[in-house]
């Protein structure tokens, strides 16, 4: 299954909540969390506005990103457990028929991906050998 993240172009990045860590979405912020995305072997990086992209194919992420439909549909989903118990939620998705992949989203982007691609992702059998 291929993990992407959402990078963050907006004020606050996703979330609008007060008591998440605040800050503005730079191109230095942009360009940390991508390189933070490859170190750790994640598959892309992707913005909402690549929703808008009208040169983009059909099948494109970019494309099918906003479709309502799908075999798991995980726009408002929230993962929430130990490492081990996301790790085995994450490897259930891999095995439903028709998932391609997921994006995820952090509070915290660079320490997100960090803890993902350290404690999480190791513990993915669907992920084996993948950073």
């Amino acid at each position: 299954m291929d993990i992407g993240v959402f990078i963050p172009i907006g004020n606050n990045g996703w979330l609008i909540s007060k008591s998440s860590p605040q800050y503005l979405p730079t191109f230095e912020l942009n360009k940390a969390v991508v390189q933070k995305a490859e170190e750790h072997g994640l598959d892309f990086a992707l913005s909402i506005e690549s929703a808008s992209d009208t040169t983009a194919d059909d099948s494109s992420t970019a494309r099918t990103i906003v479709l309502p439909e799908g075999a798991v549909n995980f726009n408002m989903g929230t993962l929430v457990g130990s490492y081990e118990t996301v790790a085995r939620m994450l490897d259930e998705i891999a095995g439903v028929d028709g998932t391609k992949g997921i994006m995820l989203v952090f509070d915290d982007f660079l320490e997100g991906i960090e803890n993902f691609g350290t404690r999480v992702q190791p513990l993915m059998r669907s992920r084996s050998g993948s950073a």
